[in-house]
């Protein structure tokens, strides 16, 4: 998750992770499942004909369902069905890292 876009973090511990555990999903499935709301899961790679480069191709939600919201909404496949992902995790607020650019004058 990228910090200007989602500056929540999920948590996943104690009664969650039991929880996870008892429907049968994997930590990998909730985080696949979070990464299409986010910056998307990645399901292959292309490398065209003319580069020495690959490029990802990403799978994720259209724009309008890519937000902290559609998080809460989530709902994971397990073995007994869709369950919602508040079940396994859930989100806190936590502090954005602040960046910034330092530049100086030649001379």
């Amino acid at each position: 998750m990228t910090a200007s876009r989602f500056p929540h973090r999920l948590e996943g511990r104690g009664r969650q992770v039991r929880r996870r555990r008892k429907y049968g999903a994997g930590i990998n499935t909730v985080g696949s499942a979070v990464q299409l709301v986010t910056n998307g899961l990645k399901a292959t790679e292309y490398r065209p004909v003319d580069s020495d480069k690959s490029v990802d191709i990403l799978v994720r939600f259209p724009p309008e369902r890519r937000s902290l919201d559609q998080i809460d909404d989530l709902r994971v496949q397990t073995s007994m069905g869709h369950v919602p992902i508040g079940n396994f995790a859930q989100r806190v607020p936590a502090q954005r890292v602040a960046t910034s650019i330092v530049s100086t004058a030649a001379g």
